[in-house]
């Protein structure tokens, strides 16, 4: 295998439901891609927490706090049995680099979270005139 290629079978974990992948506030080092299972997203929201989407196969999750070494903003449980792949964000260069799939899968997770993200605060907008 090439230097720059990515062995992702060294990267894949097999996940029991209630595991936690991280949690909201704690320091994003990682990102996931989802190969099996399922994965409920939650955010705190005042004194509650509320399920911001549940993510299967083919999904990303922690992307852009770990690309941008923020903190995880939600915290991602395991809700289904799950096999995921844990990237750093340097895998997850090498993998666009090598197969321009996987970059175009990221700008469409990327696009379909600003169209939900934008219809929230259409929606917030409206309720609040």
């Amino acid at each position: 295998m090439p230097k720059n290629e990515l062995n992702l079978n060294q990267k894949l974990t097999a996940f029991k439901k209630g595991t936690f992948l991280f949690l909201e506030g704690n320091p994003a080092s990682n990102l996931f891609l989802i190969k099996s299972g399922l994965v409920e997203l939650r955010r705190k929201f005042n004194t509650a927490e509320i399920v911001v989407g549940q993510y299967g196969p083919g999904e990303f999750l922690g992307l852009v706090p770990a690309m941008e070494r923020w903190v995880y903003t939600e915290t991602a449980e395991v809700i289904e049995d799950a096999e995921i792949f844990t990237l750093e964000p340097s895998d997850l260069e090498r993998l666009v680099t090598n197969n321009a799939t996987i970059g175009f899968k990221i700008v469409n997770h990327l696009s379909n979270q600003l169209r939900e993200l934008d219809l929230k605060l259409d929606k917030l907008s409206r309720g609040s005139s």
